[in-house]
């Protein structure tokens, strides 16, 4: 039973080591691209001002999905980038494909933009979240990554060294008692 289970555990670790370097490596291009984050159609974004207070605040992480034009309507937090510069804010008009957002927070409308423009519609929000994506996103973030997954390696094989060598002691022992 106990060798199921460490069998089992192995099987696992190795899993969970496997998914932290693709997330890890997937991340970085991502990062090198421009790109937000997405997985299974949902990109992950970090809201960087307070243009959307009080509904979002800097640092909120914020999940956007990609929706077709006919599912958005006026009131929607859209995620768009315009001029190579990323923006959540809400849609307060569409006419003929153009779309009008502002930030609860400002005064004056954004420029208008293009269903081209929109990256997707926010569907959850995790407050002061983003601190962390932020920080795991940077250079620090991914050496520290790296350095979990190297001590988790070497951590399981100076694990198992010391359990070969146990158990090398240990029969040693019993067959030297038996002898005499």
């Amino acid at each position: 039973m106990r060798k199921a289970v460490r069998i089992i555990t192995e099987i696992i670790t190795w899993l969970l080591i496997a998914v932290l370097a693709l997330f890890l490596v997937y991340s970085v291009y991502c990062r090198i691209k421009g790109e937000s984050v997405r997985l299974f159609g949902i990109q992950a974004d970090v809201v960087q001002s307070g243009s959307m207070e009080p509904t979002l605040y800097k640092y909120d992480l914020v999940f956007a999905k990609k929706v077709t034009e006919d599912e958005i309507q006026t009131g929607d937090i859209l995620v768009f980038k315009r001029d190579g510069t990323k923006y959540v804010h809400r849609l307060i008009s569409c006419d003929n494909g153009v779309y009008v957002t502002q930030g609860d927070a400002n005064n004056i409308s954004d420029e208008p933009i293009t269903y081209a423009d929109i990256e997707g519609k926010v569907v959850k929000t995790w407050a002061k979240v983003g601190v962390a994506v932020q920080f795991f996103q940077s250079i620090y973030g991914i050496i520290l990554i790296v350095a979990v997954i190297l001590a988790v390696v070497c951590f399981k094989r100076l694990v198992g060294i010391l359990r070969k060598d146990k158990g090398a002691n240990g029969s040693s022992k019993r067959n030297n008692h038996e002898e005499t």
